[in-house]
């Protein structure tokens, strides 16, 4: 996209990035199918799931407050490791020396992290109702904390438990026993297998709906006829 007599806000880097992050984790999920490698699919599909809200979310309305508390969350992050890192204990110690770096020498390295009037301003930054305290970047009305609360306010709480739930198992490690089959005083060793139409068929409908919606966000109207004339293109062809 070319945005000549645009300057890019908060928000559009918020957008931006996570189209190209999605774009990404798509391109991963195919040549890992095409190589009949079939771990980490779960993990790229839920990952794309939570792109796919967090942008639909910001497309809703209020984008410009949406994106920009996204952007100062990620800021938070930052903040939260690189205090983790300087920190004067011994578990902070062994991360320096991990990294093979001294607390000085990393300190001078990120001086607008040990900037207070930086560390504030990301810390105060409320894009929503002053009144409302919130960790989550999206509780925008203090009752979404989390994400299922996030994907019911979206209507697609459905999705939520076919999708983000069922594909966690793979990210928090709790899927060794489909790698092993068990008899008495026998192991076999598995191979992951899965059907991978479900996985390109989840990170299709992902994409096509989170370009449509960033297009007409943008205004982007005979690029979004263009882009639904190939999708078309494609399905007849299959």
């Amino acid at each position: 996209m070319h945005y000549p007599n645009k300057e890019i806000e908060l928000h559009d880097a918020a957008i931006l990035g996570l189209l190209e992050d999605m774009i990404g984790k798509t391109s991963s999920l195919i040549t890992l199918v095409e190589n009949k490698n079939y771990n980490t699919l779960d993990a790229i599909a839920r990952m794309m799931f939570e792109n796919f809200i967090y942008l639909k979310f910001m497309l809703e309305k209020d984008t410009s407050n949406r994106g920009a508390a996204y952007i100062y969350s990620l800021k938070r992050r930052e903040l939260r490791i690189f205090d983790s890192i300087a920190e004067q204990t011994l578990v902070g110690s062994k991360v320096r020396s991990f990294l093979n770096i001294k607390r000085d020498k990393f300190i001078t390295d990120f001086p607008k992290f040990s900037d207070l009037n930086y560390k504030e301003e990301i810390e105060t930054f409320n894009p929503y109702d002053k009144k409302i305290k919130t960790q989550k970047w999206y509780n925008f009305n203090g009752r979404i904390n989390n994400l299922r609360k996030l994907s019911a306010y979206l209507d697609i709480e459905d999705q939520y438990i076919l999708l983000y739930q069922i594909f966690s198992g793979e990210v928090h490690a709790q899927e060794s026993l489909k790698y092993f089959h068990f008899e008495e005083n026998y192991v076999t060793v598995l191979r992951k297998e899965v059907d991978s139409k479900t996985h390109i068929s989840i990170a299709s409908n992902f994409m096509i709906e989170t370009i449509r919606s960033v297009y007409s966000y943008y205004g982007l109207k005979e690029e979004i006829k263009v882009f639904n004339n190939i999708i078309a293109a494609n399905y007849r062809y299959k």
